[in-house]
């Protein structure tokens, strides 16, 4: 029999990890599965279920565990329910996405599971550092999507390093996510708005990279869809731009504006791997433009993706995205045919359930 799992969501914002654990219980839903709850802030559900992809999750609600808010602090609401939870459900495993177990009161740590999604540990000062090794020393398994983070994880506790296991990437809804029947001059960035997607290095470029485009007769549409992390933040910076087409929003569903579009930015600093933005642009058939960092290559391969170095500047973005806009449309089919095609092979979410239903069931026993 399946073991009782609770799926904690504790963000209020919705990024890729929360598209990703929302995605897979409701896979897991879909195929019969009465045994896994999803507990979310309301916030988080409201932003989840204007999500197109993700429609079916009120379907299930009396699977679903709604908190009032996202409060990390003890006597929070969300931290009330979980006390509550474990102490209705003492054989139950916990697996906690994003926020440290050891935040919640860690009950029983031989049955809860720790995800941690981040593409490096830089992106913590020493004071969230602390609770994510806590929690990773504590827990009976910790679960990290990007491989450098596990073996940095396993140097600095060494005495869990058995614990640690690697997420087999992500996946994407190849369905859902379609290229448009005609695509324009669009080029995309959907992501946080923050400093390790890059996102203001790519603004910075943009006034330079339309010129040089303008100059060669080419005109191009920027769009950058995401949340703010500051103010003035992004939709400022690109309102203030004159004479160049480019508009920033947060846009719940981006297939509506990926389907169309011809190139896909993901210019993260330090990885690119596995992100579930990108994903959806490369399903929509978007050709990527990506950083050449990390284990970027292991899902963008040169069949279909260009690569600019970490610190790229607009002359690095020209040469790429030059060659989309001008390619003939018989090779930018042959090369979304060939991108879709390694999407389908490897970046599905029948691989993602079977790996979390062993480790749910490894920890259970």
């Amino acid at each position: 029999m399946k073991p009782k799992v609770f799926l904690i969501l504790s963000s209020s914002a919705i990024g890729g990890a929360e598209k990703r654990f929302a995605g897979l219980w409701l896979e897991l839903k879909r195929q019969g599965d009465s045994r896994t709850v999803l507990v979310v802030p309301a916030p988080l559900r409201a932003l989840l279920a204007r999500s197109a992809d993700l429609a079916g999750l009120e379907a299930f609600e009396s699977d679903m565990v709604t908190t009032r808010d996202a409060d990390h602090t003890p006597r929070g609401h969300l931290f009330r329910t979980l006390a509550r939870l474990r102490l209705l459900n003492p054989s139950a495993v916990f697996h906690f996405t994003l926020l440290p177990p050891v935040f919640a009161g860690l009950i029983r740590p031989d049955r809860t599971i720790f995800t941690v999604p981040n593409s490096t540990l830089r992106q913590f000062n020493w004071k969230g550092l602390v609770p994510v090794l806590a929690s990773v020393a504590l827990c009976r398994r910790t679960d990290v999507l990007d491989e450098t983070v596990c073996e940095e994880l396993a140097r600095r506790v060494p005495f869990r390093r058995n614990s640690l296991s690697v997420t087999p990437g992500s996946f994407v809804d190849l369905e859902f996510y379609r290229p448009a029947a005609e695509k324009g001059p669009t080029l995309v960035f959907t992501g946080l708005f923050s400093e390790e997607k890059q996102i203001d290095r790519l603004v910075a470029a943009t006034p330079a990279l339309d010129t040089a485009l303008k100059d060669d007769g080419l005109k191009a549409r920027f769009r950058f869809l995401g949340r703010e992390t500051r103010q003035p933040g992004v939709a400022e910076a690109c309102g203030a731009m004159k004479g160049v087409d480019v508009k920033a929003w947060f846009e719940p569903n981006p297939v509506s504006v990926l389907a169309g579009a011809r190139a896909f930015f993901s210019v993260q600093r330090t990885n690119n791997y596995p992100s579930k933005a990108l994903l959806e642009g490369m399903a929509c058939g978007c050709l990527p433009i990506v950083t050449d960092v990390g284990t970027t290559r292991r899902i963008a391969h040169p069949d279909f993706a260009w690569f600019v170095p970490q610190n790229f500047t607009a002359d690095d973005l020209i040469g790429p995205v030059r060659e989309i806009l001008t390619m003939p449309e018989p090779e930018f089919s042959r090369r979304v045919e060939r991108m879709r095609a390694f999407l389908a092979e490897r970046f599905s979410v029948g691989a993602m359930r079977s790996y979390y239903e062993r480790l749910w069931a490894e920890v259970a026993a």
